[in-house]
């Protein structure tokens, strides 16, 4: 009788054992398991403006490639849209956008302007399954407004990409976006 008590206490130590070890292996991260983990970052950026800044300027939309670096490109009409993947090797990451405007006559005068732009960007990551983790929205409507004629062209876009907020969005290991 005594050996069968030993025994079935023996038993139940090496199965508590057992379970505490096969309980702490896998991942550190208890948010996203390992079947799903971080997969990649989808980045959609807008821009639009008045038809009479893309004749006056050009507006240049800085954005993030599909390596997380900041690149430019020039809108050729009033509306402009990008959508970027990047995936998640490139974390931890800082992701930029921006407009600057830049005159076609850096010369010249402001002449019936009705200068106006706007800006959206959307970064959301996404498990391997195709999920959400995360995703942060920033955006500026388009405010438009009536130059005064005779306005050197180089100052007053000086002073617009002066005023032009960079949007910065940081995305961690994980897939947070902040």
């Amino acid at each position: 009788m005594k050996k069968t008590v030993l025994r079935m206490m023996a038993a139940i130590l090496t199965c508590g054992l057992a379970t505490s070890v096969i309980a702490s292996c896998g991942s550190d991260d208890d948010s996203i398991t390992p079947s799903a983990q971080f997969n990649k970052i989808v980045v959609e950026c807008s821009a639009e403006a008045t038809q009479s800044t893309i004749d006056v300027f050009n507006v240049k939309p800085y954005y993030p490639d599909n390596s997380g670096n900041t690149t430019i490109e020039t809108m050729t009409g009033t509306t402009w849209t990008k959508t970027i993947e990047i995936p998640a090797s490139k974390t931890p990451c800082s992701l930029e956008y921006y407009i600057l405007v830049i005159p076609k006559d850096p010369n010249g005068e402001t002449s019936d302007l009705t200068f106006g732009k706007g800006s959206k960007i959307v970064v959301t990551t996404f498990d391997s399954k195709g999920h959400i983790i995360s995703t942060k929205e920033r955006a500026r409507s388009m405010i438009t407004e009536e130059v005064q004629d005779g306005i050197n062209l180089k100052t007053f876009a000086k002073e617009q990409n002066n005023n032009e907020e960079k949007i910065t969005f940081n995305i961690d290991k994980s897939g947070k976006v902040s």
